[in-house]
Order: structure tokens, then sequence, then C-alpha cells
């Protein structure tokens, strides 16, 4: 910016245009997500990428380091740029000594221990995490696997009970030898969609992520949750993670559980787990009694809807 200020002829210059536009679009990014969400320092990760490439491209380096010292160098100033990891690291030794700032909000709980479904918004930079993880807990990765029935995962490590779980997936009676059954996978394990033939609600009303909060809000709940209570779903897979609140929907898991019946669970591939598990549920009225198409209006938005066949 400062350069393009001082002479005309860097407007002319194709190379710095372009990382000019492109330096500004990623600085109002990353300024727009300090307010629209609640995790803006993971959200950011993209631009220290984009910077030091920049950085690098303008030193003139080339694509392989031959010099040791600028090797030391670089390494020396990646681990100054990230020194707020080791910070945190840190973090319950130094804040002993620093004042601590107060939640501006509260997250409101049912008798369950979930969201209410109307505070469920309520979530901010210190309300997201619901249990503060040690970095001594993180899961050690050296004996994850990649999965040798699911061609998305084949270069994807997860832990070996994961990948025993995708295919316990596959073996289900209501996936058996059929295509295009209909799923609501609200997990983490989104290519399951490619690799087991099943098939996504799609539409204007359907969330691409189902992150509440980020992808999805409370009108969307209450439409997958009336959708729930007339078994809409052959098969949904929830994944379900106690110390983040409402990552996905407490709501819609306690909603899940009355009318449909858990067939499995396993761990998810988080690290750390902290006892995070992908559930697996099928309607408890059973698919067979769908002889045809029933209309179905949701109170949500209005819209008729076909109930799926089995």
């Amino acid at each position: 910016i400062f350069s393009a200020s001082r002479s005309s002829r860097f407007f002319r210059e194709q190379n710095e245009t372009i990382w000019l536009v492109l330096t500004l679009g990623i600085l109002g990014e990353a300024t727009i997500y300090q307010v629209t969400s609640y995790t803006p320092g993971d959200m950011n990760i993209f631009f220290h990428s984009f910077a030091i490439v920049y950085i690098l491209g303008h030193l003139g380096v080339n694509n392989e380091f031959k010099s040791l010292r600028l090797v030391i160098l670089t390494s020396l100033l990646v681990l100054l740029w990230w020194s707020g990891t080791y910070y945190r690291s840190f973090n319950k030794y130094i804040n002993r000594f620093l004042p601590q700032p107060s939640s501006s909000s509260i997250s409101i709980t049912s008798a369950t221990g979930k969201s209410d479904g109307i505070h469920e918004n309520v979530i901010n930079r210190h309300t997201y995490i619901l249990d503060p993880v040690d970095s001594l807990t993180l899961r050690d990765t050296a004996r994850w696997i990649t999965s040798p029935t699911m061609p998305s995962f084949r270069k994807v490590l997860l832990p070996p009970l994961t990948v025993k779980g995708m295919d316990d997936i596959s073996r289900l009676k209501v996936l058996s030898g059929k295509r295009d059954i209909l799923v609501l996978n609200m997990t983490e394990l989104t290519p399951l969609e490619r690799d087991l033939h099943f098939k996504l609600e799609t539409g204007s009303d359907i969330p691409l992520w189902h992150h509440l909060g980020v992808g999805m809000f409370q009108k969307q709940t209450d439409m997958f949750a009336s959708k729930i209570k007339h078994n809409f779903y052959p098969l949904i897979l929830f994944e379900y993670i106690p110390n983040l609140n409402n990552f996905y929907p407490f709501r819609l898991r306690d909603t899940i559980g009355k009318y449909y019946v858990k067939v499995m669970q396993f761990p998810a591939p988080r690290r750390p787990n902290l006892g995070s598990v992908i559930e697996v549920y099928e309607p408890k009225t059973g698919l067979d009694i769908i002889k045809k198409p029933q209309p179905l209006t949701l109170p949500i938005t209005g819209q008729s809807v076909l109930t799926p066949l089995k």
C-alpha cells in the first residue's frame, strides 16, 4: 500500500497489483471475522500462510532453500511469528498473575446440560469451549491409520476405531445394496457421502455446514428438529462433542434420542477426543410402514416435502 501511494507505475505492475488486491481482501476478511466469528484466532490461520508466502516471494527466495543460513533465519522468524501458540501453552501459569476477562454472556442449559433452544446462539469467544483443554492431553496420533475401504479417506489418518466404525456403517441394512438413501450427516466425516453412496439434502434452506452459530442458526435447527420428529431421515449420523458449546446443536441430539434409536457409536477423529463420539441412529418406527411418499409441511418454512421411501 505504501509503494502504491508513492508511484503511479505501481498499478502498471500486474504482480504488484494482484498482491495488493489479495492483501486488502484478506485483511478485510480477517477484520470481519473479528466480529462474525467467536474463534477469530483460529480463523486467521490462512492470513499467516499467505503473509509468509508474500514475504518470501518479495525476497526472491526460490522454491528450494539452498542456504542453511536462510533455512535457520526463516525457521526463527516462523517461530517468532507463532510465539502466541507457545504463550498459550503456559497460559495456566501466566493467568495466575493477570486479570481474567469476564464473559459477556453465559450459556443457558437445559435439564440435560444441553442448550434449551432459546439461548443456543449465545456463544462467543469466552463460552464456545465448555471444558478447556490442556495441551498435554492431546491424543497421540502415531497409531492412527488410513482406511483401506474408503477411497476418500485413503490419505487421511484416523483413529483405528473410527475406521472400524465407518466400515460398520457400510454394513448397515438400511444402506445394504442401496444408493441415494437420504442421510443426515452431522459429523466431520463429510466424504462418507461419496464412499457409502448415500444422498444429502440440497436446497436454498439447507446449510452447507452444521456448525451452530457459523454455518447454521436457530431457524435451521428448528427445521431439522421438525424433520427428525417425522422420521424424515432413514439414517442419521451425529457427532457429539461434549467439550464444545453446541458445535453441533445439543438440542437436535436430544430430539434424535426421542424419535430414533442409536444402533452404534464410535470415537470421533478429534485430538483430544474428550468423549467425542459419532452416533448412528435409525428411526424407531422403521421405514417399512411407508408405502408411498407422504406430504409433510414443515412448520418453520411452510415448505411441502415428501417423506423418503425405503
